[in-house]
């Protein structure tokens, strides 16, 4: 018996692949929040399905400090760095951890041929290119990601042309 644990963004990638009945399937019994983790059920296997997010490392990290399953299998939506890899390593002395993968789904797959990053319109990001805020850099890597993970998903060699 597995417990699924999402994040906000990994929640609605998820919803838009698979539906419950196809999890339950796959024996997944529980589906929660990262945020909401908080009963001991050491009978299930934890399977998160996150993006790599400071937050949610974090959120990993205090688990696997207290953890509350049998064991953790994480796959992350995105490239992790080196640094992460070793933070979740130097907490896991009970060896709970028994998979760490990149999963390049970092987008919402809304057709065979067409996906989303669900991010508001940009085009004021073009407009105001020389005096981004931090929202407007967090927008921009987001997108930088989400291409990214797309392009390793895909296994494709891109052909970018800018003219400035």
């Amino acid at each position: 018996m597995k417990a699924l644990i999402l994040d906000s963004e990994t929640s609605g990638i998820i919803s838009i692949i698979y539906t419950q009945s196809k999890l339950y399937k796959n024996d997944i019994y529980l589906i929660q929040k990262i945020e909401d983790v908080n009963e001991k059920l050491m009978h299930l296997k934890a399977i998160y399905f996150v993006r790599p997010t400071k937050e949610n490392i974090n959120f990993i990290r205090m688990e696997i400090s207290n953890p509350h399953f049998k064991e953790y299998h994480l796959y992350f939506t995105n490239e992790l760095t080196e640094a992460a890899i070793a933070e979740l390593a130097e907490v896991d002395t009970s060896d709970r951890i028994k998979t760490l993968q990149e999963v390049y789904l970092d987008y919402y797959a809304v057709g065979r041929n067409i996906f989303s990053l669900k991010i508001p319109s940009t085009i004021g990001l073009i407009k105001r290119r020389d005096n981004w805020d931090d929202t407007d850099k967090k927008a921009i890597n987001r997108i930088s990601e989400g291409l990214i993970s797309v392009i390793m998903s895909l296994r494709i060699l891109p052909q970018i042309k800018y003219i400035n």
